[in-house]
């Protein structure tokens, strides 16, 4: 930090321990960054997409300082700035006495448009999806003010050039970047497409004077309704395409600000701000602080609005409370910006530029932990919004006793941290307090401490049916548990039980539908949080109801003993240990166990001897019947069929012999 920074600063918090602030207590010397006062008089200030720069309009041109440390990074030497805007892609708007230009966060000309005339007020703002550029500007003359309205495209090229009846005094683009709100010092508000064609006017202020003059704009967050401020001391609203919704009760001085966010209507008239609702009722309003309110801005979550005053700055929550202010600023206040995240805010005025840390660190922390053995490991993220790293400590209480108390510098940005913490068993509340420069920030977890648990699963399964688990879960902790009993079928979940563990054994049961085959079966005890709690894992065998079982037996009569062909396959991709058995007239002939793969079968033959015969042939498995076959086989002794045959060629003898005597008695 140089010798005037240095200098600055001093001055600043000097001044701020010796003014009381009307709203509360000045801010903490932390709070500040840094402040130059080696720039001059700051007009306007605009921050790099990034947070890493800021745009300073100066006296002697556009200073781009490095947002941590307020060095300077680039002085572009341009002739009479007046407004200075950034936009999200990167680039540079300007608007100086003679010309619009458009340059690279390097400082480097992109574009120059030339004014007609020279101008004595402007303002710019680049449409929020950086397409276009709207410059609005004044120029005084004998015979009145006199306007003019550019539309610039991003790549230089003008869309629009028009004059105006009057001086531009506000200019807004609607959140959606599809219209454009352009005010004007005669009271009267225009609205524009990004055309540039007109799409609706009317004469906001009544009285056709400088005193209603139409001083400040702003949008709705969903781009449906602007509201306009006027030096009458009224705030009308229209809807988007130009009716007039409501105009509120007249405030007192000119409502010289407005800004529009999901925390309500901020408008700023003389000394005080009052918050409006979007039916225009007053929702809130801050005491008089006895100067002119210079500007009001929440920041991109709408849950802080800034409020520049005369040599202060103050920040109030959407209900209004104060979070914290400056105090007294070495000098005059004219502009105030919100980094990108919102984490950082910067001044300027008479007195050069300072930035403040506006936020405390962001805590996140998962709303319930489970740890075993008295060990907790907390992840936790915290985020630091601020352009700049931070100085932070990290205080840890359990049941509200401190348990650790960490000292950390954060980088802009998300940071990872994991702490161990010691909680005997039980169920803890843990409160975590971050104190920055910025604020303190607080959240808490739950904290559940077991001792582990034991689980042990079986399985019964009948062919062709569901197999049946039984789950029994050992808790030796004294204490009833919320869980799950999850099963898991090769690494996917296929059931889930929703249990409450009593101290002692609790017992499950399962059904599940499964496909023939081999299963690996897991069982997890999971807690709310998901955290296992006990596993265990199991294979399970499953048999469909049937297997084909084939029988080929002779038929009809067979002479003498008959062989008969039994079969058996193993449709399942499984190993299937069958039983195969058969009986011939109720006597067992044969029992095997072979052990069948997938696709493969056992053939046997059966020799049945002569007579008739009732084969009954059964495949099973650990004692159930996978299939089962009847035959009926008949045989004949091979001695009957020698006797037949016998006494066949004995009678056939006597015939012919008897023939033969009848022949010779002839």
């Amino acid at each position: 930090m140089d010798r005037m920074k240095l200098v600055g600063v001093i001055l600043f918090v000097l001044l701020s321990f010796s003014v009381s602030w009307a709203f509360g207590e000045a801010a903490s010397e932390g709070a500040i960054v840094w402040m130059t006062r080696d720039l001059g008089a700051i007009r306007d200030l605009s921050w790099s997409p990034d947070g890493r720069l800021i745009a300073a309009i100066t006296d002697e041109g556009v200073v781009l300082l490095n947002s941590s440390s307020g060095d300077v990074e680039l002085l572009l030497e341009i002739s009479s700035p007046l407004d200075v805007d950034w936009c999200t892609l990167g680039r540079i708007g300007v608007v100086t006495q003679r010309s619009i230009l458009i340059l690279s966060d390097s400082g480097e000309e992109l574009a120059r448009v030339d004014l007609k005339d020279v101008v004595d007020e402007g303002l710019v703002q680049w449409s929020p999806d950086c397409e276009l550029l709207a410059v609005g500007t004044l120029k005084l003359a004998p015979k009145g003010e006199t306007g003019l309205l550019a539309l610039i495209t991003s790549g230089g090229g003008v869309k629009t050039m028009a004059e105006l009846e009057s001086g531009v005094s506000s200019l807004r683009w609607s959140p959606s970047s599809d219209l454009l709100a352009v005010g004007l010092d005669n009271g009267r508000i225009m609205v524009f497409s990004k055309e540039g064609k007109q799409v609706w006017t009317a004469r906001a202020g009544l009285a056709l004077t400088y005193g209603d003059a139409l001083l400040s704009l702003s949008w709705s967050p969903d781009s449906s309704q602007v509201v306009a401020g006027l030096g009458s001391s009224v705030v009308v609203c229209y809807t988007s395409d130009g009716r007039e919704l409501w105009r509120s009760g007249l405030l007192g001085p000119p409502v010289a600000s407005l800004d529009w966010s999901h925390g309500g209507i901020a408008a700023a008239y003389g000394g005080r701000v009052t918050v409006l609702n979007s039916s225009g009722q007053e929702v809130w309003s801050t005491p008089d602080y006895g100067k002119p309110i210079v500007e009001v801005r929440w920041n991109s979550r709408g849950d802080r609005l800034a409020i520049l005053a005369y040599r202060w700055l103050v920040l109030v929550s959407p209900e209004g409370a104060v979070l914290w202010s400056t105090g007294l600023l070495p000098s005059r206040a004219t502009a105030v910006a919100w980094s990108p995240t919102g984490g950082a805010i910067a001044v300027g005025g008479l007195f050069g530029a300072a930035v403040f840390l506006t936020s405390p660190i962001e805590i996140q922390v998962p709303q319930s932990v489970t740890v075993f053995g008295g060990r907790a490991e907390l992840s936790l993220s915290l985020e630091n919004l601020a352009p700049v790293s931070v100085e932070a400590t990290l205080k840890v209480s359990v049941d509200g006793n401190l348990a650790e108390d960490v000292n950390l510098l954060l980088p802009p940005g998300k940071t990872r941290l994991n702490l161990t913490i010691e909680v005997p068993p039980g169920r803890h509340a843990v409160d975590l307090e971050c104190e920055s420069p910025g604020g303190v920030s607080r959240a808490s977890t739950k904290v559940t401490s077991i001792e582990p648990l034991e689980i042990t699963v079986w399985a019964t399964h009948s062919p062709g049916s569901p197999v049946d688990l039984v789950a029994a879960i050992s808790n030796t902790n004294p204490m009833t548990l919320p869980a799950r009993l999850v099963i898991l079928d090769q690494g996917l979940e296929v059931a889930e039980l929703p249990i409450n563990l009593s101290p002692g054994v609790t017992y499950a049961n399962l059904s599940l539908p499964l496909d023939p085959g081999v299963h690996a079966l897991g069982a997890k005890v999971v807690d709310p949080t998901g955290a296992v709690l006990a596993e265990d894992s199991l294979s399970v065998s499953v048999i469909g109801p049937s297997v084909p079982l084939r029988i080929e037996a002779p038929s009809g009569v067979k002479l003498g003993s008959a062989e008969v062909q039994v079969a058996v396959e193993n449709p399942y991709p499984l190993v299937l240990n069958v039983t195969l058995e058969a009986w011939a007239d109720s006597a067992l002939a044969y029992r095997e166990n072979p052990s069948l793969r997938e696709g493969e079968s056992r053939e046997i033959t059966l020799t049945l001897p002569s007579g008739k015969h009732t084969l009954l042939v059964r495949a099973s498995y650990s004692g159930f019947t996978l299939a089962e076959q009847v035959e009926e086989v008949s045989t004949i002794p091979t001695w009957l069929a020698a006797a037949v045959a016998g006494a066949v060629l004995l009678l056939v003898v006597a015939i012919l012999s008897r023939a033969r005597s009848r022949s010779s008695e002839s």
